[in-house]
């Protein structure tokens, strides 16, 4: 069920793209965001439970296209995330723009893709590695500093809802939450 509601909104994020194109006037974009994380990860196994909920740093790129009032992104993060070798997303953004004053605007927006993971060993439970969908939304405001940059400030919520069994012990990975800034490069293309 969530591979099937992760293809239907990446094919709705790639099905917007000429939304955008017939538009009057479109800017590409590319951003560089930073961030602080949270991933939800239950393990249980040889008579315990334990609940991480690490905070740590992240860096991203991002690659779209924005109207008037919508914009999306393709976009690729890495998380330097306490206990993980890996954890890293690839995935797209898709959102609409509330311009309020012409200095800035709110947006609302949903994002889908896929989150590669690897629980590094502690000496007594196995490593994992493994990847899942991800299905989530983003709210945040994008302040236009220059004609030429904008800066972001928003937070994400990505749903993992992946769980993996590896000997007397599983992982139930649950979500990933971020709160970031970005730094947005506009122009246009003919």
């Amino acid at each position: 069920m969530k591979n099937r509601l992760t293809k239907a909104a990446l094919a709705l994020t790639l099905l917007s793209i000429p939304a955008l194109s017939m538009a009057d006037e479109y800017n590409s974009l590319f951003g560089i965001e930073g961030g602080y994380s949270n991933i939800n990860v239950e393990t249980a196994g040889a008579g315990s439970v334990k609940i991480q909920k690490n905070g740590f740093g992240n860096v991203g790129l991002k690659l779209g296209a924005e109207s008037e009032n919508f914009r999306i992104f393709l976009s690729a993060r890495y998380y330097d995330a306490k206990d993980f070798n890996k954890l890293n997303t690839i995935g797209g953004e898709f959102q609409y723009k509330f311009n309020f004053t012409k200095r800035a605007n709110f947006f609302l927006g949903a994002n889908a893709g896929k989150a590669y993971m690897k629980v590094a060993t502690n000496g007594t439970q196995p490593s994992v590695d493994t990847s899942t969908g991800y299905l989530g939304a983003d709210a945040g405001f994008n302040i236009h500093a220059t004609e030429l940059i904008d800066l972001e400030v928003g937070a994400r919520y990505m749903s993992l809802d992946k769980k993996v069994t590896q000997g007397a012990y599983t992982y139930d990975f649950s979500s990933l939450t971020t709160a970031y800034a970005s730094i947005i490069l506009k122009w246009q293309m003919d």
